[in-house]
Formats: structure tokens, C-alpha cells, sequence
């Protein structure tokens, strides 16, 4: 079928902020301390910086790294890097020295733009150009030429996210600009956005591009909100405040809101959605929100789906739910790609695929290809399906405890203990047993002031568990998260699968 200019346009997410340009020109866009910028000012600086890249010799394809916190300027960059024809590498601002030198030469990054606290010397020997935000060098007022937008062809690649890399090295996820625009949509789907929306940046934008807020808020011409640290407190008076009406969070999060003196503040306010993901949050986290009038969609994905890849649409809001509207298509399977009954007890691995998906693994075809056997995206995560067709997460492959040919969910484990009123956060692990094989232990850090013994935790589980799946020990230990929030099991593993305490 022939393509026609009048009814064919390259799907990029830049088209989105053209439109909001154009029709929300004088709307206000940004909201950072004292600062305020309408959607026509923030498509002037993007185009500007864009020049200003340009000028600096980036080619189509080239690569520019941010290492920058949540601010306007990191949202400015996932439209300003695109818009000169570039790939944008947003890096954890948390990695250590090595950890960012191996991603910028990895990624052969051309220019590199940070907050001044972030840069090394070293990093000088990787990248052609170092600019510093906030700076003359970044910005040129009189640009050389009018910008002109560059050709796009919608299966080139817009950003390279790398994951936490939390075995080995972090690995490289292309985005194209089809499947960000994709994703945007059914983002704005899910979260019901409208023009109305005051989204308050609590997800680091670094992870899947914010899981593509940065694109569906302004899509629908909606309003981004920046903080500059997170405090529970501060957070609670800032939304009731400024009438936030959407964040994106992870389930630690949602503990220390809850956690703050003023979390009630919450329920008069009753106009908060909070979209989460991450790990499976427990259900009486979801449940204390609920009670306080926050509406919580639990979502599901990978950074290889970027981010969200299906949504909860039942009562019972731990389970991962069903593939969003933009992904459509998700699976449970066995070993041999057969899907699992529905029954809510057969095990298999979850598969996915979709235009969402990413494009592969930078440099590692073998890598991609092993990703993609079978013709589905393999996550590496184990579930059952309920009767609804509802997915519900037991556990990571590489999690899942079996004791005596005995398979226990870390998960359900942990949703237990998260009914204990004392227990702030908690994380159960397999550890080496010679008589089962594997046993389960738990990590427990307490709430402020809490005490508690091993006895009274096991048997708080004894109570609500079959036995055999319950802790055989309890350690109480600060419990280590990734940058995003998720609980790094891999650590706690590597301290006590053989040495105990």
C-alpha cells in the first residue's frame, strides 16, 4: 500500500511536544523552585540546546550521556538530544566512578553533560565534550542558524538506558522512537492523564526514561513538578499543596510515605494516583493508601519493556495483571513455550512481546538473540495465572526457594511479614541447608522504635503459612536497594547463602 505525506508521519515522541507547543503555548510546563516555564519557552530551549549540540559536531546517531537528578534540564534533554539527530544515554548519577566509566565507554558517548558534582577527571579521557548543567557552555543564546528538525526514521534508536547490572555488567536497552511514542500512549492510557495532570517527579528519570512520563506528561499537556530531595514529610505537604494528581513509585517508597507522621493529610486530599512498580508491593501497602483515598495501579515490567508492560484490573491489586492496552501480548509458559493452565498454581516463566519491546542489547546480538528465543521477550520472572487471566509474580527464577523439592515464593513469604506491624521492610532469601538444599530466611529491618524477637516473627508466620514455608531464621539487617528502589536480594544472598550471620 503506497504512503502518502497526508496519512504518514514517523511516530517519534518529539511530535508530542510540537503539539504542545503549538497548542498549550503559554501553559505552564515546568514547575522547579522558583522557576516556571510554559511549553513555549521549554520547545525554544530544547531547540536551542539542540543547535548548541550541532555546533558541537554531533552527527546523526551519535551519543550524549546526562548524569544529572530529576530537574527540568534532564527532562529538557530527552527531547533537545533527539531533536539534533542524537541518542540520549541517561546514567544513575549514584553509579560509582567505574561503574559510569564502563557505561560511557561502552556507549562510545561523544558528549557528556552532568550536575558539577557528578564529573571525574577520568571520565575526560572517554568523551570528546564535557558540559556542566546550568552553565554558559551548554546553552548559546544566538544560535548560528534556525533549527531545522532532523529527518527521523522511527526504528532509529532515542535512548540507550542501561540496566543496574546487577550480576556482571550493566547491559545496553535500545529504544526506538516508534516504540517510545507507543509506550507513551498507552501511559497516559493507564494513568488516565489529562490536561489537568500535575505530575510530581519521584521516579528517577534515568530509569526507562522515567518509564516515559517524560514524554506522556507532556503529550497531554499536562504539568511536571521537580523536588529536589525526597522526604516523606515534605513530599506529603508538597502534594496537597501544589494538588499533585499523579507519581510513579516504587513499593519502598510507598512504605516511607506511609511512614510519614503526616501521611493522613493523604485521605482529605483524595485526588493523588500513584502508579507503582518495581517489586511486588505488598498488599497491605496498597491496602493503607487505598484507606486514605490514594488510588495505587499496580503495573508491570522490565527496563527492557520500557518499564510498564501490564496492569492490575482486579480487586486483588498485588497480582501483575494483564498486558496494558500498548502491549497486548504477555504470557505465562514452561520450558517449552506452552502456556501454564489458568489455575493459579502451575508455574512458568513470564514472556512478552509487543511494540514496546526493545529493540536489543547494544553490541550483544547473542545476548538479544537469547532474549528473543522463541519469537517472545523471556523476563526471567516466574508466575501462575488466575482464572481472570491475571498474572501474579511467585518470584524471580533465580529467587525461588526450593527446600526438600519443595518450591517456596520469596514473595508470599515477604507479603506476610509486611502484616507484621513492626516490620518496615523485608526481604526473604534462600540459604544453603545439607539436609533441604535450601531454606528460607528472612531480613528484617524494624520501624523506628520497634522491637521484636526471631521467635515472634516465626511464629506470626506460622500462624498464616504452611510451616515449611516459613523463615527458619530472621536476621535484623539494614536492607540494601538499587538506586530505583528495589531490594538487592543478590547482595544479601552473597553475605549469607553459606555463612549464616
Amino acid at each position: 500500500m503506497t504512503k502518502y505525506i497526508a496519512n504518514h508521519t514517523p511516530l517519534t515522541p518529539l511530535l508530542f511536544l510540537e503539539r504542545a507547543a503549538a497548542f498549550y503555548k503559554d501553559k505552564t510546563a515546568i514547575v522547579q523552585d522558583n522557576i516556571r516555564k510554559t511549553y513555549g519557552a521549554l520547545y525554544s530551549d530544547c531547540t536551542l540546546t539542540a543547535m548548541r549540540f550541532r555546533e558541537l559536531g554531533v552527527q546523526p546517531g551519535d551519543r550524549i550521556a546526562y548524569i544529572s537528578r530529576n530537574n527540568y534540564q534532564l527532562l529538557e534533554a530527552h527531547y533537545a538530544v533527539p531533536m539534533c539527530g542524537a541518542i540520549l544515554v541517561p546514567i544513575n548519577y549514584r553509579l560509582n566512578e567505574k561503574e559510569v566509566g564502563y557505561i560511557l565507554k561502552h556507549a562510545a558517548v561523544k558528549i557528556l553533560v552532568t550536575e558539577e558534582q557528578y564529573y571525574r577527571a577520568s571520565y575526560s579521557d572517554i568523551v570528546d565534550v564535557h558540559l556542566v548543567l546550568n552553565s554558559d557552555d551548554l546553552y548559546k543564546k544566538e544560535p548560528l542558524y534556525k533549527y531545522k528538525a532532523p529527518r527521523i526514521n522511527e526504528d532509529d534508536t532515542i535512548s540507550l538506558n542501561y540496566t543496574s547490572g546487577t550480576t556482571g555488567h550493566p547491559k545496553g536497552v535500545m529504544y526506538s522512537h516508534r516504540s517510545t511514542y507507543l509506550n507513551t500512549l498507552g501511559e497516559c492510557i493507564t494513568a488516565s492523564l489529562t490536561v489537568n495532570c500535575n505530575y510530581l517527579w519521584i521516579l528517577p528519570m534515568f530509569h526507562c526514561n522515567g518509564w516515559c512520563y517524560t514524554w506522556a506528561v507532556t503529550a497531554i499537556g499536562g504539568t511536571h513538578f521537580f523536588i529536589d530531595s525526597f522526604d516523606p514529610e515534605y513530599v506529603v505537604a508538597y502534594i496537597t499543596t501544589q494538588k499533585i494528581t499523579h507519581l510513579c513509585a516504587a513499593p519502598t517508597v510507598l512504605i516511607q510515605l506511609q511512614q510519614a507522621i503526616n501521611f493522613s493529610l493523604l485521605g482529605s486530599y483524595g485526588k493523588l494516583t500513584i502508579i507503582t512498580a518495581g517489586s511486588a508491593p505488598a498488599p497491605d501497602t496498597i491496602r493503607r493508601f487505598e484507606e486514605n483515598e490514594v488510588k495505587v495501579i499496580h503495573v508491570y515490567g522490565l527496563t527492557e519493556t520500557h518499564g510498564p508492560h501490564s496492569v492490575c484490573e482486579t480487586s486483588d491489586r498485588s497480582r501483575q495483571g494483564i498486558a496494558s492496552v500498548h502491549a497486548v501480548f504477555m504470557n505465562v509458559v514452561d520450558d517449552q513455550l506452552n502456556p501454564v493452565a489458568w489455575d493459579g498454581k502451575t508455574i512458568g516463566e513470564v514472556v512478552v512481546r509487543g511494540n514496546n519491546i526493545m529493540q536489543g542489547y547494544y553490541k550483544d546480538v547473542k545476548l538479544t538473540r537469547q532474549a528473543f528465543k522463541g519469537g517472545w521477550f523471556h523476563t526471567g520472572d516466574l508466575a501462575v495465572i488466575h482464572q481472570d487471566g491475571h498474572a501474579e509474580i511467585v518470584d524471580r527464577k533465580k529467587d525461588l526457594i526450593i527446600s526438600g523439592g519443595e518450591n517456596i515464593s520469596s514473595i508470599e513469604v515477604e507479603n506476610v511479614l509486611y502484616q507484621h506491624p513492626d516490620i518496615l521492610l523485608a526481604a526473604v532469601i534462600p540459604v544453603y541447608d545439607h539436609k533441604w538444599g535450601e531454606i528460607p530466611k528472612a531480613v528484617i529491618e524494624l520501624k523506628h522504635g520497634k522491637s521484636v524477637s526471631d521467635k515472634e516473627i516465626i511464629d506470626f508466620c506460622r500462624d498464616k503459612l504452611a510451616h515449611y514455608k516459613c523463615p527458619k531464621a530472621i536476621i535484623f539487617d539494614t536492607i540494601p536497594k538499587t538506586n530505583t528502589g528495589k531490594v538487592q536480594k543478590n547482595k544479601l544472598k552473597e553475605k549469607y547463602y553459606y555463612h549464616g550471620k
